[in-house]
């Protein structure tokens, strides 16, 4: 099950980010829980047609110091890598 935030996508985003990987055509986008952007967030790729997409969850230990990552969607390789830059891209200092 998902975070309310992301079950009525209720997240602060950022624009939606055409890319390519392995010659194909997605959409990248990133979006996190309102008032906790640090701690909550969801990177989505998009194949350019729309009719598929994959995500990373990620949330933050209770300590602070990890995130808890969950892949959304089996992404092969290709799409994989897109996710977790998008999550490197977002979070610089981790």
């Amino acid at each position: 099950s998902f975070p309310e935030w992301v079950s009525n996508a209720q997240g602060t985003s950022t624009p939606i980010e055409r890319v390519t990987a392995d010659g194909k055509r997605y959409m990248l986008g990133h979006m996190c829980k309102p008032h906790d952007c640090a701690d909550h967030q969801l990177s989505v790729v998009f194949s350019a047609d729309g009719k598929q997409s994959w995500g990373l969850l990620a949330t933050r230990s209770a300590d602070g110091k990890t995130f808890y990552k969950q892949l959304l969607g089996h992404p092969d390789r290709a799409v994989e890598a897109l996710l977790n830059r998008s999550f490197a891209d977002n979070n610089p200092e981790n």
